[in-house]
């Protein structure tokens, strides 16, 4: 499963956490062994966050395209445990 186009405001912090895991659960559901994102080449402080959520880097292509750094994470790993607390906001926005 290819996870595209995930965005998440700051104000939202900690839910791109839930929703790859949700994301991850739903791919084995569905017979996926791994979900995979693209992120900007020169955003380390995002592909350090990818790796904290349990992806692993794969490559990085060398193209005029700037999503070039390629993560993948398995989806046999029931979830991964959420380093960052959800904003306020965000916490009262999802249900219990």
């Amino acid at each position: 499963m290819y996870v595209h186009r995930l965005i998440v405001r700051r104000g939202w912090a900690g839910l791109g956490t839930r929703i790859l895991n949700w994301a991850a659960a739903k791919a084995g559901q569905q017979g996926n062994d791994w979900i995979h994102v693209d992120v900007w080449t020169s955003n380390k402080p995002l592909h350090d966050c990818y790796l904290r959520d349990g992806f692993e880097h794969v490559c990085t292509l060398h193209s005029n395209y700037p999503s070039c750094a390629l993560f993948q994470r398995w989806t046999k790993v029931a979830s991964v445990p959420e380093t960052s607390t959800l904003s306020e906001r965000a916490a009262q926005a999802l249900p219990d």
